[in-house]
């Protein structure tokens, strides 16, 4: 049986670290309303302070060569009330064989539109690819007698994308693609037609303050690989507790709304300046046999700007 359990695991990650290559999957972070910039080069300058966050997410804990996210991003607005924003960030993810590190810078120009703030991005960004094929057991005996599993590659594939971003003091509502060109993974074909595809992203949400010292944060996340991979859905409710407790939980579903996961997650400010958050995913997916579920944690910091504490302290 163990050598069985090992086997499956192996092909599962194999299979799954491939599909991640044709699909070519951005990373998902259960606790994404914290932080746009990974996904939306207009969330650049949406605070005049400058903000920086980071991230960790060690995915399938207890499953060999699952996902883990490493990334740490800041932005700001260039001057005082200003509409323009700059923003980078630097992430690395690692799925079985595959490594990918992306460096990204975004840049961003808001218009006062209504009651709201219409902020369009723009970034560019690199990506550097490495597959370690040596790594692969393609047999019991542990031999790697496969040429197409032999060998180390890398790449290195520079990409832009665009972004979309409006939001009023209490409502948001985005839509963006980080990478636009669908760069070939590999130019000697070793891994077929694998390549960047398109990812979309969208996202909605708000704050309703029925009281002083309490408010609910709904939101949602939708991610899309036309043609190529599932839509993956996120849904979210959080309760804000004195402006400085967030606690709250979501759903994540795959196409047709098929249940992946259900999220708990935690977030304290301190002095709307610093926080500190959680996330715990209970995986209820097929793979919840295997895996005692995700875990996430995310730190972060306002530098600068005005003394007095914000009306809605950094909830989008």
């Amino acid at each position: 049986f163990p050598m069985k359990k090992s086997l499956f695991f192996s092909l599962l990650i194999v299979c799954t670290a491939i599909q991640t290559l044709v699909a070519q999957q951005e990373p998902r972070y259960t606790m994404y309303m914290y932080n746009g910039l990974l996904h939306n080069p207009a969330y650049a300058g949406r605070s005049e302070r400058l903000s920086i966050d980071a991230y960790y997410r060690n995915q399938w804990v207890k499953i060999d060569g699952a996902p883990k996210e490493i990334a740490i991003s800041g932005h700001t607005a260039l001057t005082k009330k200003s509409r323009f924003g700059v923003g980078g960030y630097l992430e690395y993810d690692q799925i079985g064989v595959h490594q990918r590190f992306t460096l990204g810078g975004a840049y961003s120009y808001r218009l006062q539109v209504g009651p709201g703030t219409l902020s369009m991005g723009v970034e560019a960004n690199i990506l550097h690819l490495r597959s370690n094929w040596n790594d692969v057991q393609v047999n019991p005996e542990g031999n790697n007698d496969d040429p197409l599993f032999q060998g180390n590659q890398t790449a290195w594939l520079p990409n832009f994308g665009l972004g979309l971003y409006f939001n009023t003091q209490a409502f948001y509502l985005g839509a963006s693609c980080p990478r636009l060109l669908q760069n070939q993974l590999y130019a000697d074909g070793t891994v077929g037609n694998a390549k960047e595809f398109r990812n979309y992203f969208f996202t909605v949400g708000g704050v309703i303050q029925p009281m002083e010292d309490f408010a609910l944060k709904p939101s949602a996340l939708v991610k899309m690989v036309p043609g190529n991979a599932p839509i993956q859905t996120d849904l979210n409710l959080n309760f804000i507790f004195r402006k400085m407790f967030e606690m709250g939980g979501s759903f994540r579903f795959d196409s047709q709304f098929v249940p992946e996961s259900a999220n708990l997650i935690a977030l304290f400010h301190y002095k709307d300046k610093y926080r500190i958050g959680y996330a715990y995913d209970f995986t209820i997916s097929q793979l919840q046999s295997y895996t005692s579920g995700s875990h996430e944690i995310t730190l972060g910091i306002d530098i600068g700007g005005t003394k007095n504490r914000y009306k809605s302290p950094r909830y989008f």
